[in-house]
């Protein structure tokens, strides 16, 4: 099929336009949005087959969280537990199941107050700085309840995420910056407690 000059041209500029956003799109998803993942985590399973989970951030940005805070917008640490469960007979599958927690923080405009949330439910209403941000970044106790079946042998992997500012869509592709919005680390596994 013949295609007029005016159409290769324009099909020429498109072909361009198109392979440099996909360049660029590329490079910045194999941009790793953080260095080695900084926080500590374990658990422990009760007599019904739940499974508690300790978790510690390490070195989050408190000045720039505050900054974030204090200008109206929410920050949050996310972290997802991947758990699978390995049957006890070699022949047995692996089911595997996934648990997000959510601590959000932000400052009530109009009262002045810093709130925390777990999970998107009210934790706590702080009048200081201090008390707030030692609970935000602190250690994180998690119960699942009843998830495992009595002769599974679970592997469970955490992954943490800080989101310095929290953005709403479209905004969220911003998030693709290295560091600038959001801290992203690698799976860990995540040792039974005592077995450290």
């Amino acid at each position: 099929m013949r295609c007029w000059p005016f159409l290769k041209a324009g099909l020429k500029r498109i072909e361009s336009v198109s392979g440099v956003f996909i360049v660029l799109i590329l490079t910045l998803s194999a941009v790793p949005v953080s260095g080695k993942e900084s926080f500590s985590a374990s658990y422990s399973i009760g007599d019904e087959g739940g499974l508690l989970f300790y978790y510690h951030p390490e070195s989050i940005p408190e000045q720039l969280i505050r900054n974030n805070i204090n200008n109206g917008h929410q920050a949050e640490i996310y972290i997802k537990f991947r758990i699978q469960q390995r049957g006890s007979s070699l022949f047995m599958g692996a089911d595997n199941l996934e648990i997000h927690v959510r601590k959000t923080g932000f400052r009530d405009q109009i009262t002045g107050d810093y709130i925390l949330l777990l999970d998107g439910r009210e934790v706590n209403v702080y009048r200081d700085w201090e008390r707030f941000f030692s609970d935000f970044s602190g250690l994180l106790t998690y119960s699942s309840g009843p998830i495992l079946s009595k002769d599974s042998i679970p592997l469970i992997k955490a992954r943490e995420k800080i989101i310095y500012k929290k953005l709403v869509p479209p905004f969220s592709i911003l998030y693709l910056l290295p560091g600038k919005y959001v801290r992203q680390g690698s799976w860990n596994t995540v040792p039974l407690e005592g077995n450290r």
